[in-house]
């Protein structure tokens, strides 16, 4: 069976991969779709990302690869493979904690970003914590395309174990007791109450689905 994994960014998405690898084997491929967000034609309207030229998904590599995985993993929108039928699953993150998790993430990438995508970089690049949570808002709600009712599952970060728990029920699969955590954000800064509030005037579709995922874990 094919699993279709939409990986918001800075959800635990290396570690739920990690653990998916575990579970089906090493028979079963996992096929990571990179940033994907930037090629899709389903691209975010607010950016454009113009410097991407290529969708590689059409590269022939990537088109095997695609065919032959029983998990195809990326940063892409749900409505990319919905038509597929396939399983979808995703994680959702507190919105706040996650664009401020992002946002330090990125920090560290804006050299590169510069390089190879300077509209992408004018865009989010090299910006204060409260000028990028204003500009790169509600991602959780449009990878999701705005609702979370496609989804199998539906897994909440700071409920992971619980979460990995109720999938691997689901999946008929069973993951490890110990969960290995992968990329974890470097450099972490401590940002007031105040601040977060602030955060969350500019994340309120995300809190919606947010809080729906929570009422759904509860009755998993």
């Amino acid at each position: 069976m094919k699993l279709i994994y939409v990986h918001i960014p800075k959800t635990g998405g290396n570690t739920v991969a990690a653990l998916l690898r575990g579970a089906y084997g090493k028979n079963h491929n996992v096929f990571r779709e990179s940033h994907d967000m930037h090629n899709d034609h389903n691209v975010m309207s607010a950016t454009g990302h113009p410097d991407y030229k290529v969708n590689h998904m059409y590269l022939p590599w990537k088109k095997q690869r695609y065919e032959t995985s029983d998990i195809i993993m990326g940063h892409f929108k749900k409505t990319k493979y919905l038509h597929t039928g396939y399983p979808m699953i995703t994680w959702l993150r507190d919105p706040v904690e996650r664009v401020i998790s992002n946002w330090i993430q990125q920090g560290t990438k804006w050299p590169k970003a510069k390089a190879k995508a300077p509209t992408y970089y004018n865009l989010v690049g090299d910006k204060t914590l409260m000028t990028y949570a204003k500009v790169w808002n509600q991602a959780q709600w449009w990878y999701c395309d705005g609702s979370i009712d496609d989804f199998l599952f539906v897994g909440i970060c700071e409920r992971f174990n619980e979460s990995i728990e109720k999938l691997g029920k689901i999946l008929g699969v069973g993951f490890p007791k110990e969960i290995p955590r992968k990329n974890p954000t470097k450099n972490k800064i401590e940002i007031s109450k105040s601040v977060k509030k602030e955060i969350a005037k500019y994340q309120e579709k995300d809190y919606i689905l947010y809080n729906k995922a929570l009422e759904r874990l509860d009755k998993c």
